[in-house]
C-alpha cells in the first residue's frame, strides 16, 4: 500500500526468494519520492522474447494519460514491431485506461483508480491500437480492480484483447498464467484458495453485467494484522502527531482567551 513502508518487507519475503525476472506496472501506491526508481527501475519500458514484444506503461505519471516522451516511446515500440516481424504485442498498465471513458464499461469498475481530469485513450491511444492490431494481436493487461466479484475480466474486440486481474485478500483471489508456444497464446486461471474456476474467456462482458456482487463477510481473524499494520505505518504516527499539535494549539488558545 505504500512503497516506503512496505518495500523492505516485499524485498525480503518475495523478491529475494524467486529465481526468475519480475516486471511490474507501476501503480498509485508505488510512487513516493524516487524509492521505486532507485530500487526497482524505470516506470515504463519494453523488452522482447522471441517474436513477442512486451510494453509496460506508467499510468500514474500523468494521471491516466500517456503523453509526451512516454507516448512517443509507445508509438515507436508499436511501429518497430512491424519491422521486426513481431507476432504478439503485450501491453501492461496498472490502470485500465481503456475502460475509463468507454460507455461500454460504465458501472463495471467503479472502484478502479481513475483520472481526475480524464485520459487521452480515445483520442491518442485507441487509434494506434486500431492501426497496429491489423498487423499483429495486441493483449492489454491491467489491474486496479477494486470491489469486484471475481479476479478476472476479459474483453476482445477485433484483434485487441483487454484483460484485468486482481488479488484483494479475498476468497476469490486468483492469478492468470499466460503460455506462449509457437507464438500461440494460452490463458490459464489459477485459484489461490482452491476454488474451481472457469476459463478466462468466461469472465467476459456478459458475465460481469449479469453478476450480482455478494456482500463479503468481514474476516475477524485479520483484525490483529490490520492493527499491526496501522501501528507500524508512519502515516498513523503522522496523524497522531498532528492531532497532538492540534489539541496543544486549542489548549493555548483557551489559555490566551482566559488571560
Amino acid at each position: 500500500m505504500d512503497i516506503e513502508n512496505n518495500y523492505p518487507n516485499y524485498r525480503q519475503s518475495l523478491f529475494a526468494k524467486v529465481d526468475f525476472p519480475l516486471y511490474n506496472a507501476v501503480g498509485n501506491h508505488d510512487l513516493t519520492s524516487n524509492i521505486y526508481q532507485e530500487n526497482i527501475g524505470d516506470t515504463w519500458f519494453s523488452f522482447t522474447i522471441g517474436k513477442n514484444l512486451f510494453i509496460t506503461l506508467d499510468t500514474e505519471v500523468d494521471d491516466s494519460q500517456i503523453k509526451g516522451e512516454q507516448f512517443d516511446f509507445f508509438k515507436a515500440m508499436l511501429e518497430s514491431a512491424t519491422i521486426s516481424e513481431i507476432k504478439n504485442v503485450f501491453i501492461t498498465t496498472h490502470r485500465p485506461i481503456w475502460a475509463e471513458t468507454n460507455p461500454e464499461f460504465e458501472g463495471l469498475f467503479s472502484d478502479n483508480t481513475r483520472s481526475v481530469f480524464g485520459d487521452n485513450f480515445v483520442d491518442d491511444i485507441q487509434p494506434l491500437l486500431v492501426k497496429y492490431s491489423k498487423k499483429y494481436p495486441i493483449i492489454w493487461f491491467s489491474g486496479s480492480m477494486g470491489n469486484v466479484p471475481v479476479s478476472f475480466f476479459y474483453h476482445e474486440v477485433d484483434n485487441v484483447t483487454f484483460v484485468q486481474t486482481a488479488i484483494r485478500n479475498k476468497q476469490r483471489d486468483a492469478i492468470l498464467k499466460v503460455d506462449i508456444k509457437n507464438n500461440e497464446i494460452g490463458f490459464h486461471t489459477i485459484s489461490l484458495t482452491g476454488q474451481e474456476l472457469n476459463s478466462l474467456e468466461f469472465y467476459n462482458m456478459s458475465f460481469w453485467k449479469d453478476y450480482r456482487k455478494p456482500v463479503a463477510k468481514f474476516n475477524f481473524r485479520l483484525v490483529p494484522l490490520y492493527i499491526k499494520l496501522m501501528l507500524t505505518h508512519r502515516y498513523f504516527w503522522y496523524g497522531m502527531g498532528l492531532m497532538l499539535l492540534f489539541f496543544l494549539g486549542i489548549g493555548r488558545v483557551r489559555n490566551w482567551s482566559k488571560s
